[in-house]
């Protein structure tokens, strides 16, 4: 696990990279939605369900971090109020729209390994 620190707040992460559950979760989420935005571009869809689509599928990808990847948080508020951690608020708060660049900021550093490298060697140092 590490903190992201963005100074008004903190977010604790694990890493995605071996998370069993996480990587068959994601997977089955990017079937789901790629199927349906082939349809969007091949025009089967309209534009408007093109972002209804996006929404849902940001929806789901902040559901699937919630229970896979973050742990908690210290600090952060929504909608000008403190937001506990739960799985139930990192869903929403990840769903809406104006969240977008951090949620996208967090699935990167979750998604690099080098962030976990020191925790993965104390890791192994204690195995040792």
């Amino acid at each position: 696990m590490i903190v992201l620190d963005y100074y008004d707040f903190k977010i604790e992460i694990q890493p995605a990279a071996k998370n069993r559950g996480f990587i068959a979760d994601l997977s089955k989420i990017q079937q789901k939605y790629a199927r349906k935005r082939r349809m969007v571009e091949l025009g089967v869809l309209s534009d408007e369900a093109g972002e209804k689509i996006g929404q849902e599928q940001q929806s789901d990808l902040a559901g699937l971090y919630a229970k896979h990847i973050i742990t908690g948080w210290n600090g952060l508020k929504y909608k000008g109020k403190n937001l506990s951690y739960s799985q139930e608020n990192a869903t929403k708060f990840f769903s809406d729209p104006e969240n977008d660049l951090l949620f996208a900021d967090l699935m990167e550093q979750s998604a690099d390994q080098s962030n976990f490298a020191e925790e993965a060697k104390e890791s192994e140092e204690k195995n040792s």
